[in-house]
């Protein structure tokens, strides 16, 4: 607990130093949401031309795309920047600075620096997503309510696993940074296979997402769940287990990976 309120106290100390340059934070706030509302954009384009994709309606894609958003920004802010930077940290040798202090490395590093703009995904997303809500006849109780906070938790722990795993490639190899991006761009990365439903791809490429790379765990099967659609693939228990794959994913990308990879460290010695 102590570990996480001085993790605070530094993030917003942090965040105070970049609001003194207001304008140039604020401006890339501003370009972030209009970028993401540009996405939601393509997205009502499509649905002009198509009545629904694989029984998803025009709302229900926008629930599948907000709650990917939502959850990159929560895990892109605190981890994004720190295993983007672990690689040159590592090859210059900067590294060895995280090591001498007395605090976890692992929480040492991602204290170290942040990305602001993803707090525009996560508001834009929350506006989006409550939107979203209101216009989708979803029967709430109170348990879907309480399960629906285990979702975004479970989310953000599956999309920090990944950059964690990703980032600590380079202990291993010489170029990460390519990698962590391939985990979180939602352009050019895996998360492009999270717009739709992962109903609409091959068999392979469903394997992949649910079983391996477990994608499919931030949205496609919490949106099964919400929506409460018989089309969950493989077993009607899996919509369910978001945060249960959270916690176990977070927990290998943590000892099995992390973990390894600082033991595998060797200093530059500069």
């Amino acid at each position: 607990m102590n570990t996480l309120n001085l993790y605070l106290r530094i993030v917003l100390v942090r965040l105070q130093a970049r609001m003194e340059y207001k304008f140039n934070f604020f401006s890339d706030l501003l370009v972030t949401v209009v970028t993401s509302l540009v996405t939601y954009g393509g997205i009502w384009v499509m649905f002009k031309n198509f009545d629904t994709i694989n029984g998803w309606t025009y709302y229900e894609v926008v629930l599948l795309y907000t709650l990917n958003f939502i959850v990159a920004g929560i895990a892109g802010f605190v981890f994004y920047a720190p295993m983007m930077n672990l690689e040159e940290m590592i090859q210059t040798g900067s590294f060895d600075s995280i090591l001498v202090r007395p605090i976890n490395p692992f929480m040492n590093l991602i204290s170290t620096s942040f990305t602001h703009t993803h707090l525009a995904h996560v508001v834009t997303g929350t506006i989006v997503f409550f939107y979203t809500l209101n216009k989708l006849d979803i029967a709430w109780t109170f348990a879907k309510a309480v399960f629906l906070i285990f979702i975004i938790i479970g989310g953000v722990l599956i999309q920090a696993s990944m950059l964690i795993i990703t980032g600590s490639l380079g202990f291993w190899i010489i170029k990460s940074t390519a990698v962590v991006d391939l985990s979180v761009n939602p352009r050019s990365g895996i998360r492009r296979f999270l717009t739709f439903p992962i109903s609409i791809f091959e068999k392979w490429v469903q394997l992949i997402l649910t079983f391996i790379l477990p994608y499919a765990f931030i949205n496609y099967y919490p949106s099964c769940y919400l929506l409460n659609k018989s089309i969950v693939l493989f077993h009607p228990a899996l919509k369910y287990g978001t945060p249960i794959v959270g916690i176990l994913f977070f927990l290998f990308a943590y000892f099995l990976v992390w973990k390894n990879g600082l033991k595998n460290y060797k200093s530059t010695g500069s």
